[in-house]
């Protein structure tokens, strides 16, 4: 695809400059050959009074640069059938490249005698040396560029993903488990977009400085997975556990070591601030899930309550069937029944419509329905992508092609008492509020929820108004 020809122009033109660079070595027409040593201006700065604490920095940044290989296991959904065998040979052929590439500018560095400098990095410094600063130098920098270019799409792949799972588990805000309408979760990465820039600014453009923000972060949660993984093992216990759980084991132990080292090296360096970042993070998590648990059980109603709070149809004398109500749902719970009682109120002909990801949630909501609320009929909308403006619109367009009523959207929304509870609901009805206003043959009718008042489930509560 057009996205993998800048992997395969860096690997030839940085395999090119490995080769050609050995070859020079072994041959002694380059500095440092193996046949005459080395001039003394490119020896090795850091050759007196070498410590553990050099070598330990020294493995940390070298394991920092084996990473990215896990970005394989976590997309092998993504791989075409069979899914697992071709990961696995994906996963070996790049494990084989990353050795060659590592150990190749590694070996030429050392013997080159390069240090690191702000101006210039060390592959840029072994393509002037082997290449000469000429048409195929420019080309080897160019083919660095585009594969730096294509490896920062890797986290805008990776961490929308991440959020979506984490809002659907309540620890962020639920608009970052909708996708957008180019089926993207675009808070996801709109949120990495700005969090991004932010550090570039910060660290003043010097990428280099955030390698150890990035070194401990990874190392880290590679910790974690696989200390998961090892409870998953002793949980499970499955044919083949034990060597699953020696693997895990093992591969948690060398990179809790790592993340150790890195923290204690590189500490003044930036990991300090990851260690911050960490901690607000799990705090900022904990909060949101607990408001989340809250709130659930603020709206939650006891079904014994229910036909109190949302009263039958026929026991609706004033609804006139000329108006067909139309009610997103997204449960049975004070909110959906505040709104079905307020939809009978205008009209006896009332549908509520629920937009569900995946068959199986599909057929738990249509039974928690059929048994909370059996009187008023359920439309599940089955969205793959988790999209919520689009379904419902295009349901919507169908409904008004094949009814004569007029047609009537209850949006059911939760007024907040506090700025940041804003951020935390509503999102999908204010993202489709705007596609509903102004259609002709269709009215708008708000239902603001007051969550801290003392009322019944089906009360109107007020200030609901409709809009045309």
């Amino acid at each position: 695809t057009l996205f993998a020809l800048p992997t395969y122009f860096f690997i030839l033109s940085m395999s090119t400059v490995i080769v050609v660079g050995i070859v020079r070595v072994a041959i002694g027409d380059a500095p440092g050959s193996l046949l005459h040593e080395a001039p003394p201006e490119r020896q090795m700065l850091a050759t007196q009074g070498l410590t553990l604490f050099l070598l330990m920095r020294a493995f940390s940044s070298g394991s920092a640069a084996l990473t990215g290989i896990e970005a394989i296991s976590n997309g092998v959904p993504a791989f075409k059938s069979p899914e697992v065998p071709n990961a696995r040979t994906t996963m070996t052929a790049m494990a084989g490249i990353l050795i060659f590439l590592f150990l190749g500018i590694t070996f030429l560095t050392s013997r080159f005698g390069f240090v690191p400098e702000e101006d210039e990095t060390i592959v840029s410094k072994l393509g002037a040396e082997v290449l000469g600063r000429n048409v195929l130098y420019y080309g080897y920098q160019v083919a660095t560029a585009l594969v730096l270019f294509l490896a920062a799409n890797t986290s805008y792949n990776g961490f929308p993903p991440l959020a979506a799972i984490l809002a659907r588990d309540r620890f962020l805000p639920r608009q970052f488990s909708f996708r957008g309408d180019r089926l993207a979760y675009s808070n996801g990465i709109m949120l990495l977009a700005a969090a991004a820039a932010v550090l570039l600014a910060a660290f003043g453009g010097e990428v280099t400085r955030l390698i150890p923000l990035y070194a401990f972060g990874v190392f880290v949660s590679f910790t974690l997975s696989q200390s998961g993984m090892v409870r998953h093992w002793l949980r499970v216990k499955e044919r083949g556990w034990k060597t699953g759980l020696m693997i895990s084991a093992l591969g948690a132990a060398a990179t809790a070591v790592v993340a150790v080292i890195i923290l204690g090296t590189k500490f003044t360096h930036g990991a300090w601030l990851s260690v911050l970042m960490m901690l607000l993070l799990m705090g900022m998590f904990a909060l949101i899930r607990r408001h989340y648990d809250w709130f659930q059980a603020k709206i939650a109603v006891d079904p014994t309550s229910l036909p109190a709070g949302v009263p039958p149809a026929a026991s609706v004398e004033h609804g006139a069937p000329r108006d067909h109500v139309i009610v997103p749902v997204d449960g049975v719970n004070k909110i959906s029944c505040g709104a079905i009682a307020m939809a009978r109120e205008i009209s006896s002909m009332v549908s509520a419509v629920h937009v569900a990801e995946n068959r199986d949630e599909a057929e738990r909501f249509a039974k928690e329905w059929e048994r909370n609320v059996p009187d008023v009929p359920l439309l599940v909308i089955e969205s793959p992508y988790r999209a919520f403006v689009a379904p419902m619109l295009a349901y919507l367009e169908r409904l008004d092609e094949q009814e004569d009523q007029r047609i009537t959207v209850i949006l059911p929304t939760f007024v907040p008492r506090h700025w940041w509870e804003r951020i935390l609901h509503n999102r999908d009805v204010l993202r489709l509020r705007p596609f509903l206003k102004g259609r002709p043959g269709l009215r708008v009718v708000d239902f603001p929820y007051q969550l801290y008042e003392d009322r019944p489930p089906g009360s109107r509560p007020p200030g609901s108004a409709p809009s045309d």
